[in-house]
């Protein structure tokens, strides 16, 4: 349960709560999320403050991203206001978005729609991921991982199951990596509750530059968990893990074979099969032909 204090005035009424690590303020114009105050945060049983990995940039991320999807795609996206920055909190200010969540709009018990209007909806917003999101995301490419700060956090699912305290950056040499939401989920599509549109996209905290397996289509997940099972965890961590010993393989390859032209081509194209502990391997073998 979520606790929401209400106050300003009757007719522009100001709305405040609090979820885990973030400070939430609703007015007529305006959204504000911020990082919690030292005296706002929960404690774990040890009477200790709860920890939340990559607060800071997680918001920063946020930021950044709202303004460089605003830039660059057709994607919707609350227009940021403003970044403030009071006694080491950061605090990020956006226009308010009149809708309402996906998910509060398909619960079952919603006064909203009728199941005719469920279907109209769900059509609304397949069109929505299909046609806009996904394709405009996918024209952003890079050739490194992470975040647009050069960071690197992956979303929970990945971070849940492996707690690493910090990811290297990655640098291909082709531009592998798509920009990625990471959590399009119901309760991130805002829809305008009359006619049933998509208005925006929120929510871009763990967004940035990963292997485009991660973008799951969890806006199709009616509980709005966003969850994936360990073995599907287990898998996105291999490609962080592999993503630059395959890139460096390939180019090893490539080295190679312009010294040893007599080869066919065949066999180079059977080696971008061999998966990647094979790859260290390979690259000691061959190792001295960096060096002549």
């Amino acid at each position: 349960m979520v606790d929401v204090v209400t106050s300003g005035t009757e007719s522009d009424p100001i709305y405040d709560w609090q979820v885990g690590d973030r400070h939430y303020t609703l007015t007529s114009s305006t959204f504000t999320k911020r990082q919690l105050f030292p005296h706002e945060q929960t404690l774990n049983i040890h009477g200790e403050a709860a920890q939340h990995p990559f607060s800071r940039e997680r918001l920063e991320n946020e930021r950044d991203a709202l303004l460089y999807i605003a830039r660059n795609t057709k994607i919707p996206v609350p227009r940021v206001l403003g970044w403030s920055n009071v006694d080491g909190v950061g605090c990020l200010t956006m226009e308010a978005l009149h809708g309402a969540m996906l998910i509060n709009i398909l619960d079952d018990d919603s006064e909203y729609l009728s199941p005719a209007d469920k279907v109209a909806l769900e059509r609304n917003v397949n069109t929505f991921v299909y046609e806009t999101v996904l394709p405009e995301l996918k024209r952003l490419r890079s050739r490194t991982l992470g975040q647009l700060s050069g960071i690197v956090f992956p979303p929970p699912r990945v971070s849940a199951f492996d707690d690493r305290p910090s990811w290297q950056p990655k640098v291909l040499t082709t531009e592998r990596y798509v920009y990625c939401h990471n959590d399009l989920a119901q309760q991130n599509i805002v829809v305008e509750p009359k006619t049933l549109e998509v208005i925006s996209l929120i929510d871009w905290e763990y967004s940035g530059f990963f292997p485009p397996e991660f973008e799951k289509p969890f806006w199709l997940d009616p509980s709005g968990n966003g969850r994936v099972d360990e073995e599907e965890s287990r898998r996105l961590v291999a490609l962080l893990d592999e993503s630059r010993d395959i890139d460096i393989t390939i180019t090893l390859f490539k080295r190679v074979k312009s010294k040893l032209r007599s080869l066919p081509d065949t066999i180079f194209s059977l080696v971008l099969w061999i998966r990647i502990r094979s790859s260290r391997v390979l690259s000691m073998v061959f190792s001295r032909f960096n060096t002549r």
